[in-house]
């Protein structure tokens, strides 16, 4: 990057070559070995300063003009699906704000745990379809199907506690005092490394007593990290996909999957990446991309959908049934419009590939 060790090694040669003995020459490698943390600290600092003067006079500013070069480029050919999915996303969120609104008061009185659960649950999925949104519309295709990977696990959590009620959606909320507590003691094992203080002790027997309680309330098995599904699964170890089977949205594993490669360091997830499938040639993708942004942007709009409409079914009336139906047909013109997208994009760069052969 900076080519130093090159210039280092011709130095080092440089003053071996004016030495007149094997002692000299070893007395002078000694002496660079035992400078070299202090002259590194000081190129660094050096360098370090030399960046950040030319970041403030004008190179940063090229390099957001380029990136909001490529963005226009983009939003040339994706801007209609991604107005869609916006607009979608726009529509979610209000009605789960009117739902909350109309509803919390009486939800409060009834302790309607149901209630409480799904209407966080489908806030938290309408903050991470806004973030996928923005990821899409700077060409991140991996790390906005890596959101979704979330989504598709808030829509499937929502269905799971929608189907079994108020029992187990009580249960699912108190399980944050299981996760305080492993949290906890993580924070425990690793403060002295990480130079954080001490959780103070009351703090921690408080939140062992609490799940001490918890446990024999609900059996040993609410410890693991599902606990709170393991009664209706009828099994000591949860795990996510046995409630996403439950539910019957386990139709999209094979897309949980790939989205899952964005998230682990495997193998496969390193050398394949959405953003990078039209170049014939391999490509480290170190940035951006204008492909692939069909299956992320899609499989949003769907599992909003879902926990959307999951939200709305507990309360049915007209409004949430014509709402149901408004984000069912869009989800369908959301679909259509980032797959013509992608096949004018596929076709675009097939065209460019081959006028360049």
């Amino acid at each position: 990057m900076f080519r130093l060790q090159e210039n280092y090694n011709t130095t080092v040669l440089e003053l071996l070559s004016e030495c007149n003995s094997e002692d000299e020459r070893e007395e002078t490698l000694r002496k660079l070995g035992e400078s070299m943390p202090e002259i590194c600290n000081e190129i660094a600092d050096d360098i370090l300063d030399t960046v950040k003067k030319d970041a403030f006079s004008g190179r940063q500013e090229e390099n957001r003009q380029i990136i909001r070069g490529f963005e226009g480029r983009l939003r040339d050919l994706w801007g209609k699906p991604l107005d869609m999915l916006e607009l979608f996303i726009g529509l979610a969120l209000e009605a789960g704000s009117a739902f909350n609104i109309e509803n919390r008061d009486d939800a409060s009185k009834a302790n309607d745990y149901v209630f409480y659960a799904l209407i966080r649950l489908h806030a938290r999925a309408c903050q991470v379809s806004s973030a996928i949104l923005l990821l899409l519309k700077s060409g991140y295709a991996d790390d906005a199907y890596a959101r979704w990977r979330s989504l598709h696990e808030i829509a499937v959590v929502s269905s799971f506690i929608s189907q079994h009620g108020q029992e187990l959606a009580e249960r699912y909320l108190l399980h944050e005092v299981i996760q305080q507590y492993k949290l906890a003691c993580e924070h425990r094992n690793y403060q002295s490394r990480i130079s954080e203080e001490p959780i103070p002790q009351e703090e921690f027997d408080i939140l062992e007593r609490r799940r001490k309680d918890l446990l024999d309330r609900f059996g040993n098995q609410f410890k693991e990290d599902y606990g709170w599904a393991a009664i209706e699964l009828g099994v000591a170890r949860t795990n996510f996909r046995a409630i996403e089977e439950q539910t019957g949205l386990d139709h999209l594993r094979p897309y949980y999957k790939m989205a899952s490669d964005n998230v682990h360091a495997n193998s496969h997830g390193t050398n394949h990446r959405l953003g990078s499938y039209l170049f014939k040639e391999k490509v480290l993708l170190a940035g951006p991309s204008s492909a692939s942004l069909a299956d992320p942007g899609h499989s949003t709009a769907i599992s909003l959908s879902q926990t959307t409409t999951i939200l709305l079914s507990t309360r049915v009336s007209v409004d949430a049934i014509v709402v149901m139906r408004i984000l069912a047909n869009l989800v369908d013109e959301i679909g259509d419009s980032f797959l013509r997208a992608h096949h004018q994009h596929r076709n675009a760069a097939s065209k460019r590939s081959d006028s360049e052969a």
